[in-house]
């Protein structure tokens, strides 16, 4: 998928977690308008702020932010997580890059990765689920 694909999916997806149900750009050139059935959402802040950590095993680790998803910090060889490995609570699992600024993806609470619901390079928005973690050390 373009790069230009992966931006207008992630305003969409924005638009829609912000229940937003049209959207329209206008300039002298041209005009593009779209309109869509928005998410039902109980209010626009739902997506401001981080999610709960539920009471399940399971927990999604989401971007802090808006940018490109990196996998390696540019000054390592390997990943900052991989599927079957145990994070600490607060430690880096990836990093979001906006510019030249990378901001840090970081484990909730203590668990082991299960699974990588982002590429390296894809554009994310504001908490789109990045990682699957599992409570504890067991995958």
């Amino acid at each position: 998928m373009s790069e230009k694909l992966h931006r207008i999916t992630a305003i969409v997806d924005l638009l829609r977690r912000h229940g937003i149900g049209a959207f329209e750009l206008s300039s002298p050139d041209e005009s593009i308008k779209w309109t869509f059935e928005p998410i039902a959402s109980a209010g626009a802040c739902d997506a401001l702020t981080p999610p709960a950590i539920a009471e399940s095993d399971l927990v999604e680790i989401v971007s802090p932010g808006v940018g490109t998803f990196v996998a390696r910090h540019p000054a390592m060889s390997r990943d900052l997580a991989a599927v079957g490995e145990t994070k600490r609570e607060g430690e880096c699992v990836a990093l979001i890059q906006s510019g030249r600024i990378y901001r840090p993806v970081v484990a909730p609470f203590a668990g082991a990765i299960v699974k990588r619901l982002a590429s390296p390079g894809d554009v994310v928005d504001h908490a789109r689920p990045l990682f699957l973690l599992k409570r504890g050390n067991a995958v």
